[in-house]
């Protein structure tokens, strides 16, 4: 109270100052006085308005409401959690009442049950802050282990007409719930989360840090918000966590069957900064129409097996996503999502902006799907880095006709075992890369299957894929009717030779050109020239009409052609020296 006095004091003009007794800004000596000043008044001011009243203080909701001497208007309530000052206030209270069963904001009095007359409200913030949940009864697992707050939570989101959201604070273990917390026009935002601590350096499980988490201590949806097309749900701020197995040496990981941490159905999802520590399911959502998926605020979330499933979302709407093993780093759980764990599917959506999207240890980066309303008709992504997963970028068989722009593409695989880029099994879809940077693949950049199919991209540098073996293409395209065209002349680091394009289809690119002067030593028939190419030259020729000096073959050819160098060959050897021939070689597709 004194700080806020203090603020507004401040604030008051010379004339006002004076007229209260502050004084003059010249008769105070210093910035400092003059606060320390004001602070030791409005702490005076607080202090006798309180004296002023008759302020008692209860320990529970029910010795408030059991105040019966009407000279007793003020009274605090010191119940751990549900702290705060109530004022009684007359007039017709009974829908507010009603509308507050756990008497969180409202408590009438005994004799007045319905608060016909008048009741004891809640002051303070609160109808700006959201109130907290604790004002109604919920606790904190550090406090109590065995508390079960579904009843409360699932209370609070079914009377949407006292307040539309409620405040979760911050605490090591969260709030526990035992069942499925359904809401339709209440949402439960936080203040954010910690999610990654210490490392185990046995079970490679993390430690969490403090936040406002939700313990769902059971295998349902955690959170289901099913709204009336308008209201915005979720539990921005806040974060999950779940029972799962304990990773062991040597025993493979299976996570918990899990339902979906949070659903959303015919709402505005806010997503904003929720961090999802270790859920099997993490975010499904249907029907958010109009554009109505709201990331305010990036999200942090290890899946274990799905992370994000979206669809039925009209119009534009933008996800920034960081996966990552704040569960767990232990190699078994790798496996697992590895094999397992899709971390974005799209099915239905008109535009979807990944402004940032990172992912580790997915079987399937993103997923262009397929859904009871359609396909992926739009996307673009401004930084897209997938990182160490079995397939990266892939287009499922029927999801034709997307149009999509990635502005940074990363692909980084894992030499020794599966790794993949792109891969397309569905047709007529336009795919447009800024600056495609691949490396170190264990199978193809890109696997472009369908037909109609066209991949542009405008800079790369792909350096070594197909460790799996020599004859993996950097790009498959399997139709003759599908084509991926790069504008800009690559960088290309080749594993040994490693083929550019595979299939039916066309590979379009600037020629890269490497040109030089090869000497031909004196009793020689051949030179061998190092060309420089990343790859073996599609052409590899030498002008006759500018070789130097006299001797040896008029007709000379090239053969020998590989990877690193060829060979230009003279019928006959100079008899003098001197002899050299201009050459060039090109990779051009």
């Amino acid at each position: 109270m004194a700080t806020s006095m203090l603020s507004a004091l401040i604030k008051l003009g010379p004339a006002v100052r004076a007229a209260i007794g502050l004084g003059s800004a010249a008769e105070e000596q210093s910035d400092s006085f003059a606060s320390a000043q004001l602070g030791q008044r409005a702490d005076e001011t607080a202090a006798a308005a309180l004296s002023a009243v008759i302020n008692i203080f209860c320990a529970t909701k029910d010795a408030i409401g059991n105040i019966s001497d009407p000279n007793v208007r003020s009274a605090y309530l010191t119940l751990a959690g549900a702290e705060g000052q109530f004022t009684y206030r007359t007039g017709d209270y009974e829908g507010r009442v009603e509308s507050d069963p756990l008497r969180g904001l409202y408590i009438p009095s005994a004799g007045d049950p319905f608060g016909t007359t008048g009741c004891w409200v809640r002051q303070g913030g609160w109808a700006l802050q959201g109130p907290d949940i604790r004002f109604f009864g919920c606790k904190t697992f550090d406090d109590d282990p065995t508390f079960d707050n579904t009843a409360i939570l699932n209370t609070l989101a079914a009377h949407p007409e006292l307040f539309t959201f409620y405040t979760v604070p911050i605490s090591k273990y969260g709030f526990r719930t035992t069942a499925e917390i359904t809401s339709g026009a209440v949402k439960f935002p936080g203040a954010g989360c910690n999610p990654m601590g210490d490392v185990n350096d046995i079970t490679k499980n993390n430690a969490r840090g403090e936040g406002s988490w939700f313990y769902l201590d059971h295998s349902g949806r955690g959170f289901y918000f099913n709204g009336d097309g308008r209201s915005a749900l979720g539990i921005p701020g806040c974060g999950t966590y779940r029972n799962q197995p304990v990773p062991m040496n040597g025993v493979p990981f299976v996570p918990f069957d899990h339902d979906w941490d949070v659903e959303f159905l015919n709402c505005e999802a806010d997503v904003s900064g929720m961090v999802l520590w270790n859920p099997t399911r993490g975010v499904k959502g249907r029907g958010l129409y109009a554009g109505r998926l709201r990331c305010d605020q990036r999200v942090h979330i290890h899946p274990l097996k799905r992370g994000f499933d979206l669809a039925e979302i009209l119009d534009v709407c933008t996800l920034d996503v960081h996966h990552w093993p704040y569960f767990s780093l232990h190699q078994s759980v790798k496996d697992y999502t590895l094999a397992n764990l899709i971390t974005l599917t799209t099915g239905r959506i008109d535009g979807v902006n990944l402004g940032y999207f990172f992912t580790i240890f997915a079987n399937i980066a993103w997923l262009i799907s397929t859904s009871a309303s359609g396909i992926l008709n739009r996307a673009r992504g401004d930084w897209v880095y997938c990182d160490n997963c079995t397939n990266s970028v892939v287009f499922e068989a029927g999801s034709d006709g997307s149009t999509i722009q990635i502005d940074h593409l990363i692909l980084y695989g894992v030499a020794s075992s599966p790794s993949g880029g792109i891969g397309m099994a569905s047709s007529n879809n336009n795919l447009r890369i800024g600056f495609l940077d691949a490396e170190n693949l264990y199978d193809n950049i890109g696997y472009i299957d369908g037909v109609n199919n066209n991949i542009q991209i405008d800079q790369a540098s792909l350096r070594n894929w197909g460790y799996r073996n020599a004859g993996v293409p950097a790009f498959a395209v399997i139709s003759a009717t599908s084509k991926v065209r790069i504008s800009g002349e690559p960088e290309i680091a080749n594993l040994g030779g490693r083929p550019l394009l595979g299939g039916a289809g066309k590979l379009i690119l600037p020629g890269i050109v490497k040109s030089g002067l090869a000497s031909l030593n004196l009793g020689a028939t051949s030179v061998v020239v190092a060309h420089g190419l990343p790859l073996a030259p599609t052409n590899a020729m030498i002008d006759v009409k500018r070789a130097t000096g006299t001797g040896g073959s008029s007709e000379p050819y090239v053969n020998n052609v590989n990877e690193t160098s060829f060979t230009i060959n003279v019928g006959t050897a100079p008899s003098v020296a001197g002899v050299a021939f201009y050459w060039r070689a090109c990779v051009d597709y």
